[in-house]
């Protein structure tokens, strides 16, 4: 099916949580310009969490700097497949809460057993994809969520989400809102449930 989504495994996603983790003890790279005469971002200062931009920075790009493919397609296929959820995050949001937060769905059997997930810093190619620009997604994103059973949204922190200041990730839901079969599922990383219920 040529609308279906790569999704990877929770055990992929934690891997890859660990990961950050232990990137965090050291200052990140400084990051490329994207245009001309733009600042450069400030580099991520060691002690602080990996955003999903950074972990794509830090370790998504590097790992496929050769083939070009997403990080995805570089992992062994008994650990990926069609997705069945896709996730919906500001790509700001630290890489852990969002896992966090997929992990606590999982465990609260809040999305399917054995579900394969969808997240674009892992499961599209992170260079440029000129098969792909962003209007593609955009014509392609409704047909794709037909194949997803869940749209996990991140609200992260919980005070002032970053994924509902985001017109993508209202239009992700906006989409599975659309798709018949999908349901749509709003998670907050349990460290900031624990903020909230302390409030």
């Amino acid at each position: 099916d040529p609308d279906a989504l790569p999704g990877v495994t929770l055990p992929v996603l934690r891997a890859l949580r660990d990961t950050a983790r232990k990137l965090q003890a050291k200052d990140g790279p400084q990051w490329p310009s994207r245009a001309v005469g733009e600042a450069p971002r400030p580099r991520r200062m060691a002690g602080m969490p990996l955003s999903a931009d950074d972990l794509c920075q830090e370790l998504v790009r590097p790992l496929t700097r050769h083939s070009k493919s997403s990080l995805a397609g570089e992992i062994d296929g008994s650990a990926t497949g069609r997705a069945t959820v896709y996730v919906s995050y500001a790509r700001a949001t630290p890489f852990e809460d969002v896992v966090d937060a997929v992990e606590d769905a999982a465990d609260g059997r809040r999305v399917p057993p054995g579900a394969l997930f969808f997240l674009d810093v892992l499961c599209t190619s992170q260079w440029s994809d000129p098969d792909r620009p962003e209007t593609w997604w955009a014509v392609a994103l409704p047909g794709a969520m037909r194949g997803v059973s869940t749209a996990l949204l991140v609200l992260s922190p919980w005070e002032a989400p970053l994924a509902l200041s985001r017109a993508w990730c209202l239009f992700e839901v906006f989409c599975a809102s659309l798709a018949e079969d999908a349901k749509v599922v709003v998670e907050l990383p349990p460290r900031e449930a624990a903020v909230l219920a302390s409030e």
